[in-house]
């Protein structure tokens, strides 16, 4: 697939399908630490249904930014508002694990203007705690509870102080017609499915669609569990997307 120059903020790169058939753009945010490489299966699924995609880097440095007391939730928002401000036309956000409250934060900021939907992969958590306790347990394999709980304090802190409150907040003020998915692994060690039900507790909307895939850990619904992970997204993107 061609790869088309651009200057598209944060390094940002914009892709063609072979043949467009959707107004919509997808924007990709991706999870934390992620490589463009990991997130390939996710890009080619959207060309092949003829979307065009855009990729970028979430590139906050906690030490060296001047606002770095905001945390990185509400950094992180700044600049996928900044890549929502830049790709003109109508677009649908798909963020991964706990960036999805970056993106759920920089929607709230722009009133979705110019939003046709926000799909959410394995997040974000209602309860930021637990998923911090467990990125670092799982992905990064500390055990001792002498380094797993202080790290995670203070990863805590760094991500954002008020991460639950915020959160719960910025998911309040959504239009109460936006359309959302959110794809829930049911053995996902980092994120539960409870978490992030817990996180859309206080949106009192029927515009939420929840797909649960009950054998799914974090992240690899597409991959191990292709044909009803389609399924569910490609009737949500049925709804929303506008055809050309």
């Amino acid at each position: 697939m061609k790869e088309l120059p651009s200057l598209i903020p944060h390094g940002g790169e914009m892709f063609e399908p072979q043949e467009r058939k959707y107004q919509e753009t997808v924007i990709m945010v991706p999870f934390f630490g992620s490589k463009r490489s990991q997130l390939s299966r996710h890009k080619e699924y959207f060309l092949s249904l003829g979307y065009r995609v855009v990729q970028f880097n979430l590139d906050f440095r906690w030490k060296f930014h001047p606002k770095f007391f905001r945390g990185m939730k509400s950094l992180w928002a700044d600049q996928i508002a900044e890549i929502l401000d830049f790709i003109p036309g109508p677009k649908i956000i798909f963020s991964f694990s706990n960036p999805s409250a970056s993106a759920i934060e920089a929607c709230v900021r722009r009133n979705c203007e110019d939003l046709s939907g926000l799909i959410c992969d394995s997040g974000p958590s209602g309860d930021f705690y637990k998923s911090v306790v467990g990125l670092l347990k799982f992905e990064k394999k500390i055990t001792s509870p002498l380094k797993l709980y202080p790290m995670s304090l203070i990863s805590y802190f760094f991500w954002s102080p008020g991460w639950n409150k915020n959160l719960w907040l910025d998911i309040e003020k959504l239009p109460l017609d936006f359309p959302i998915l959110t794809i829930q692994g049911g053995r996902d060690p980092l994120i539960s499915s409870e978490q992030i039900d817990r996180a859309f507790q206080f949106f009192k909307s029927h515009s939420r669609v929840k797909l649960l895939l009950p054998e799914a850990g974090h992240l690899n619904g597409l991959k191990d569990f292709k044909e009803e992970y389609i399924s569910g997204v490609g009737t949500f993107l049925q709804k929303t997307s506008r055809p050309l």
